[in-house]
C-alpha cells in the first residue's frame, strides 16, 4: 500500500484532499487535520496517488522533492469525483456534509459553481511523512 502520512505542526488546522490519476475514483476531500495531530491516508501501489495540502484560507503548501503536479477537480465542502464504470467520458461530482449533492458531466463540460481544478502533488506508489512546520 501507498501511504502518506501528513503531520500538522503548523499553528493552525490544515486540510488534505487526496486524488488518484489511475483509477475510478479521481478525487476526494477533505480530511481536516489540527494542529499537532497526523492524517494518514493509502491507497494500492498501483495507484498514482496525488494530495493537496493547502491551510485554513485555501494557500497551497508543498514539500520538496514533490515538484510533480497534476490538477484535479475540488470543491471547498467535502467531496468526491469518480469515473462511471460503463462509461469513462463521464464524471459523478458529489459534495456536501454527506455527499447530499450530485451532479453527472462529461469529461469536456466546464465543471459546476463552487467546483474548481486546482493544484495536487504527486506522491505516487511510496510510503511518505509530510511534516507541515509553523
Amino acid at each position: 500500500m501507498s501511504t502518506a502520512n501528513v503531520e500538522n505542526n503548523s499553528n493552525g488546522p490544515v486540510f488534505v484532499a487526496l486524488a488518484d490519476n489511475q483509477g475510478d475514483l479521481i478525487s476526494e476531500g477533505w480530511w481536516d487535520v489540527a494542529q499537532n495531530q497526523t492524517q494518514t491516508l493509502t491507497m494500492p501501489d498501483a495507484s498514482d496517488m496525488y494530495l493537496r495540502v493547502q491551510d485554513a484560507n485555501g494557500n497551497e503548501i508543498t514539500f520538496n522533492n514533490f515538484n510533480t503536479f497534476l490538477f484535479f477537480p475540488l470543491n471547498p465542502a467535502r467531496f468526491t469525483v469518480s469515473k462511471v464504470a460503463n462509461d469513462p467520458s463521464v464524471r459523478v461530482l458529489k459534495w456536501g456534509g454527506s455527499l447530499e449533492n450530485t451532479h453527472n458531466m462529461t469529461v469536456n463540460e466546464p465543471l459546476p459553481a463552487g467546483w474548481s481544478t486546482q493544484r495536487f502533488f504527486r506522491v505516487g506508489p511510496v510510503t511518505e511523512n509530510f511534516q507541515i512546520q509553523p
